[in-house]
């Protein structure tokens, strides 16, 4: 099996945003968007980390950042935050970049977003406890909103199909919906949602992020302010493995996988072989320790081995969110995370065989 492993290398990019970097997101494979609590939004090279662009659209706090490619012929960055708006920018020119539209998306601060693949949406969740969908081609809301949490939706998460949604709130509940599909010409058109299942106490505290699995749709792993990663079936309504790996809040996950495997291969099989495939998890925490979780098969059971890379002496504020770019040269990839000051950090992910 492979594994991943943090280089532990790290370089630290000062930004010139004023103040915390609170989200950001990867465009067209060489481009990072970084947004801040001033407000602005800030384009990156990544070879070089020179500034491209400056974008101005907001009047307070950016908390999400989204990229969806081949919009109509568009390449579309759509950002929100504390002031309720979602914007979207057409980046398919970074040297022309264009406001296309801003809607006021909720009653309260907007937390996140979330394209849909195939789709055409992109959906937004917030402190107002809703979930809101929005087409990215006529920037208008789509579906009906869905109200199901009790206090504010934290995170949301979709299958690789784009079939179905989950949803994670402060109330420590996940919920999951199927999506009705219409499929025409490569993109599936959602007519309507009900409501799969309903995880009720799922973690001791709030819900702060959920990852789905790329091949197998039944397995989605979350975290939750109760210091806790759990792997879960869909299907089968239950936990199949606890971690416990922070001393404070689990902010956010990445789920790595052996992408070699045949995708269908677990479909059908027991739980025992659903956790026998090759992966690793990465997690990010309020403790400002990053944990990386690699699966080892031994005896027919799969054990966890962590590797934990340690910020507190290198971020002297907590880190608040972290994306990664793959790469295939050298089984190597990029991370990147977040600093609740005006920072950025790097590192280096390697496979090793």
């Amino acid at each position: 099996p492979s594994s991943l492993r943090m280089m532990g290398h790290d370089k630290i990019i000062e930004t010139d945003h004023r103040e915390g970097v609170l989200c950001m997101t990867i465009i067209k494979n060489f481009v990072l968007a970084t947004g801040s609590v001033d407000t602005s939004i800030k384009l990156w090279e990544l070879d070089n980390f020179g500034a491209i662009a400056t974008l101005l659209g907001h009047s307070q706090s950016i908390r999400a950042l989204a990229y969806s490619a081949n919009i109509e012929g568009r390449e579309i960055l759509i950002s929100t935050g504390d002031d309720k708006i979602i914007a979207f920018w057409n980046v398919t020119n970074l040297a022309q970049i264009e406001l296309l539209h801003q809607l006021q998306g909720h009653q309260m601060a907007i937390l996140g977003l979330l394209p849909i693949p195939f789709s055409n949406l992109v959906v937004s969740y917030s402190r107002d406890k809703t979930v809101k969908f929005w087409s990215l081609k006529e920037f208008k809301e789509k579906l009906p909103a869905l109200k199901a949490h009790k206090t504010a939706v934290l995170c949301t998460a979709v299958t690789r199909s784009g079939r179905t949604l989950f949803t994670g709130g402060q109330d420590r509940c996940i919920m999951t919906y199927d999506f009705k599909l219409v499929e025409s010409n490569y993109t599936n058109k959602i007519t309507s949602y009900s409501v799969r299942e309903v995880f009720e106490n799922a973690h001791d505290d709030a819900v702060s992020d959920i990852v789905t699995s790329q091949t197998d749709e039944d397995l989605f792993i979350t975290a939750g302010w109760d210091f806790q990663i759990k792997i879960w079936h869909l299907s089968n309504k239950r936990v199949l493995k606890k971690i416990s790996c922070h001393k404070d809040k689990v902010l956010s996950l990445l789920l790595v996988e052996n992408k070699s495997e045949d995708s269908q291969m677990l479909q059908g099989h027991s739980e025992a072989k659903l956790m026998s495939k090759d992966f690793s998890i990465i997690s990010l925490g309020r403790d400002r320790l990053i944990n990386v979780w690699n699966s080892v098969s031994q005896e027919n059971k799969t054990k966890l081995q962590l590797s934990t890379l340690n910020f507190r002496k290198t971020a002297p504020y907590p880190l608040s969110k972290m994306t990664f770019l793959p790469s295939v040269e050298n089984n190597q990839a990029v991370s990147f995370f977040a600093c609740s000051d005006n920072n950025v950090i790097i590192n280096g992910l390697k496979l090793l065989a």
